[in-house]
């Protein structure tokens, strides 16, 4: 799929743009966002996230919400880069020393990491949040 998250990302800021292709934008950003979240479903955060604001960022959305949805993608998606990067690096060690399978522990610590970022965001519908 062609584009960056920072490309659409920018889009979404561009006040010279028509507010339809900023909202194209964003929604293009969210499916990036997924990419990287592993977020299961686009559609179901897409849903929610329109709930949250209160206009539906498929059509009626305004330039407030556009960019309080995109400051939230962002900093979450920030944040799981850094956990994921760090996560590359740990590996890289432990590879260096010999240990060629990471442990079941760190595996489910980074996802649990993840997780809680969106969680904190209120990135993850309610009816998805593990009880």
């Amino acid at each position: 799929m062609p584009g960056s998250f920072n490309n659409y990302a920018r889009k979404v800021r561009d006040a010279q743009l028509p507010l339809s292709v900023r909202a194209g934008a964003l929604r293009s950003s969210l499916l990036k966002y997924c990419g990287v979240a592993g977020e299961p479903s686009y559609v179901k955060l897409l849903v929610h996230l329109s709930r949250l604001i209160g206009a539906d960022l498929q059509s009626n959305a305004q330039e407030k919400h556009l960019l309080a949805v995109l400051y939230k993608i962002e900093v979450a998606r920030n944040h799981i880069l850094r956990l994921q990067d760090n996560y590359a690096r740990k590996r890289i060690r432990q590879k260096m020393r010999g240990k060629r399978s990471p442990t079941l522990a760190d595996i489910l610590a980074t996802q649990e990491a993840i997780e809680r970022v969106k969680r904190e965001a209120n990135l993850i519908p309610p009816f998805l949040h593990p009880s």
